[in-house]
């Protein structure tokens, strides 16, 4: 028998708490949200899952579909709670003295186990399809849609079985705040602070496994409903493995054709990391119309107030993106604006790290060049570069900025474009007079050596 969670500890708001009667709250907060949780999990099992394994009501594939590795997750999770309770030494469930119990060791339990959170990745990876398939199987088998509700209505005291499916994945997101707690409370001193500190970091890498697999799920799955549902851009979306959706909306759009803009149309548009594509909406399947690369020579700019209008353009192409409202408009200009800007921060990097190995490269060759200089000089670089795009976002040429009734739309855009391809020529022009300069510099300086010998 595993024995209840300890109780009766000083709330953690207690003026006169000290430390250690701190870190027993948390610890008791530990053991009684595992043990509760354990509990539910087993409840979950008995009362849903078995009855499932034996009878006919739904097929068995459509069981593992929804339960995942449940019956794995409450193995683990049992163990651990046993382990807890065993170096806790809680056995009669009350903590007479809550400073001693706040001394107790309780990360070496978690540490060694920490690994096994990983089996939590393919529970809340399935999380979303186990229930749609708990949704789609309660509409096909009606055998299944009374077994459920009757179980719902009789023994789970008004929850549903989607409430108990979703517990593995709030268990596992309340770790990192649980162990957030108790490293707080651990004084440095205590020979529990680094073990707990090394748990908490397993226990966010798992978590931020279980969110990035999520993310790419999702993403995967955007780019299967875009090859499925859009007509005449071919079967290739899913081969941009790389390629993600930033956001999507059906705006009005215009291709501005000899300086005129025609009247807008209905589109849906798609922000990708790579291309903006263009497609008429319909009600069975929508129509590819166009799409606009994405560089970082790509301007955003006359973002028009009145007319809740942002213009775009890259290569000679201008697309008007006319917006319902003002903050929708807000919402598309700062994510353009934004993914611009970290291609151009993308792009200064690589040319950093250029420049960088080829200092290195002839510095390395001479033998004349520190290390610590090289360190410095870059650090300098990137700085002036940094500071160099920033300037250069500022002056408007990736950001937004009103319409200049000065000049003529298309003009303004264009002479953007020149702007930042003069720009980038410069950068490279003054990278390379640079790194000509100190070659320079050094074979004189070789030259010197070898006279002196």
């Amino acid at each position: 028998m595993v024995p209840p969670p300890p109780t009766d500890i000083p709330p953690l708001d207690d003026p006169e708490a000290s430390i250690y009667a701190q870190r027993a709250r948390v610890l008791a907060e530990l053991c009684t949200t595992e043990f509760d949780y354990v509990k539910d999990l087993k409840f979950m099992i008995r009362v849903f899952l078995l009855p499932l394994q034996f009878d006919d009501y739904i097929q068995q594939s459509e069981v593992v579909a929804i339960f995942s590795n449940v019956e794995a997750l409450v193995e683990f999770n049992e163990t651990l709670y046993k382990q807890m309770s065993a170096t806790l030494n809680f056995s009669q469930g009350v903590i007479n003295d809550p400073q001693e119990f706040g001394r107790k060791e309780l990360g070496r339990v978690f540490l060694a186990l920490a690994d096994f959170l990983k089996i939590y990745v393919m529970y809340c990876m399935n999380h979303v399809s186990s229930l749609e398939v708990h949704a789609a199987c309660m509409k096909k088998y009606k055998a299944y849609n009374a077994f459920v509700k009757d179980a719902q209505e009789n023994q789970c005291n008004g929850l549903l079985i989607k409430d108990y499916l979703i517990k593995p994945v709030q268990r596992l997101c309340k770790y990192p705040l649980l162990f957030r707690e108790l490293l707080a409370s651990t004084p440095e001193s205590h020979p529990d602070y680094a073990v707990v500190k090394k748990t908490l970091e397993k226990v966010n890498e798992v978590t931020a496994q279980v969110n990035q697999h999520a993310a790419n799920r999702d993403n995967m799955l955007s780019l299967s409903y875009f090859d499925e549902n859009v007509t005449g851009y071919g079967s290739r979306m899913v081969e941009f493995l790389s390629r993600s959706l930033i956001i999507d909306e059906i705006l009005s759009v215009s291709q501005v054709v000899k300086n005129k803009v025609p009247k807008g149309q209905d589109r849906h548009v798609y922000l990708f990391n790579d291309v903006i594509i263009f497609t008429k909406p319909s009600k069975k399947k929508e129509v590819f119309k166009d799409e606009m690369p994405i560089d970082s020579s790509t301007i955003v700019s006359n973002m028009n107030i009145e007319e809740f209008s942002l213009r775009i353009s890259t290569g000679g192409t201008t697309f008007v993106l006319y917006c319902p409202n003002r903050g929708i408009l807000t919402k598309w200009n700062n994510h353009i604006s934004n993914h611009l800007s970290k291609l151009v921060d993308s792009e200064i990097e690589t040319e950093i790290s250029t420049e960088s190995d080829s200092t290195n490269s002839v510095s390395t060759e001479s033998g004349l060049h520190s290390p610590k200089g090289n360190k410095r000089r870059r650090r300098d670089s990137s700085n002036r570069k940094r500071r160099s795009a920033r300037q250069h976002r500022e002056s408007g040429s990736f950001t937004s900025r009103e319409s200049r009734n000065d000049e003529d739309p298309i003009v303004a855009s264009l002479l953007d474009q020149v702007h930042v391809l003069k720009m980038k020529n410069k950068k490279l022009k003054k990278n390379e007079a640079k790194i000509l300069e100190r070659v320079e510099k050094l074979e004189e300086q070789l030259q010197q050596l070898l006279s002196s010998r």
